[in-house]
């Protein structure tokens, strides 16, 4: 460790040693490699992260986005780094002339509506103005992709136990300690179009999030997630409007499940709500995507964390595991059961 007061950050300043030997670098000098990093990957990537922003919704964010990349992308189509960019997207079987670079659409997405205003803990509200899901049959079934984390893997279970499963084909693709923070150990922008290709869902239902409280490796770098709190979240919410574009791209609904809250620590639950915010907020805008916050469902009447729920049958229910974090079998069913309730009610779902 750098012992206090034997460092002093600028440009100019020649770098101390560490005991070993090694090379610290100075301050001034990391910011200037880390934007020449930022630079080079926006050259290569310009296309597709400017996609990504004309896909989002409309707002301050998305029109300062646009003011940065539109000349960036100018500029590589000057000096041709879009083409390596495109063939790369490509290669990974990606359309980068599609939001956040997707993959070719496997149906026609569905028709545009007017946005409407979120009520009561979901968005859109009943209707959302897009028709009711077809009914389903044993020889066609109607199509679910359930993907995200080990939050996903659970909920897709109780979907399993709660549907009728000879008219509802549920697909899971539930991988623990993944996330939307570390492509570099699984990268959801790679895998979640292999899905859409090979289940052709007509819903996805998103949970996702639990382990991604930590630093956003992007450009081959890590973006802090206290120290850069603001473009933490504009990276974050990014990756989260690609899951939608793709979804939607791809003929499907999206119902994103927000994350519960946390009884292991305070700050935790705190962090929760950091995340269901930015899902929240960019769902409101998609009429095909609904969010659903499933917060107090696992609440007691005082609003504060509570392993065991009463249901509306009157029984006491143990619904939490001993970490105070995932679900037990009886609260998989119960989110599930939730989950049913407003898809019947908001999209028709024919159960």
């Amino acid at each position: 460790m750098l012992s206090p007061g034997r460092f002093r950050g600028g440009f100019g300043t020649v770098a101390p040693t560490e005991p070993d030997g090694r090379h610290l670098m100075a301050a001034g000098r990391v910011i200037a490699v880390g934007m020449v990093v930022f630079l080079l990957w926006g050259l290569f990537d310009a296309r597709s992260l400017e996609k990504s922003a004309e896909a989002s919704p409309k707002g301050t964010r998305r029109t300062a986005a646009l003011a940065v990349l539109k000349p960036l992308f100018a500029v590589s189509r000057v000096i041709q780094t879009d083409r390596v960019g495109s063939a790369v997207e490509r290669l990974f079987g990606r359309n980068p002339d599609r939001p956040g670079g997707s993959a070719s659409a496997v149906g026609p997405p569905p028709p545009v509506h007017p946005s409407p205003t979120p009520s009561g803990g979901t968005s859109p509200p009943p209707g959302g103005g897009l028709p009711p899901f077809r009914s389903p049959t044993p020889q066609d079934p109607f199509r679910i992709l359930v993907v995200g984390d080990s939050f996903a893997a659970d909920l897709g279970l109780g979907l399993g136990r709660t549907l009728d499963q000879s008219r509802y084909s549920i697909a899971i693709d539930g991988r623990p300690s993944t996330g939307l923070t570390r492509p570099d150990y699984f990268d959801w922008g790679a895998q979640f179009p292999t899905d859409l290709a090979k289940y052709r869902p007509e819903l996805v239902v998103v949970m996702i999030g639990g382990n991604d409280f930590q630093n956003l490796f992007v450009g081959g770098r890590f973006i802090s997630y206290f120290r850069s709190a603001e473009a933490w979240q504009y990276l974050y919410a990014l990756r989260v409007d690609r899951v939608m574009n793709e979804a939607v791209a791809a003929g499907a609904r999206v119902l994103w499940v927000g994350l519960p809250v946390m009884g292991s620590s305070k700050g935790l639950s705190q962090a929760v709500r950091r995340f269901d915010g930015i899902f929240e907020q960019e769902a409101v805008s998609r009429p095909s995507v609904m969010y659903v916050d499933d917060w107090r469902l696992f609440t007691n009447a005082s609003g504060q964390y509570s392993a065991y729920i009463r249901t509306p049958n009157g029984a006491i229910e143990l619904m939490r595991s001993p970490d105070k974090v995932h679900l037990t079998l009886t609260g998989n069913e119960y989110l599930a059961r939730h989950v049913v309730s407003i898809l019947r009610r908001q999209w028709g779902l024919k159960t």
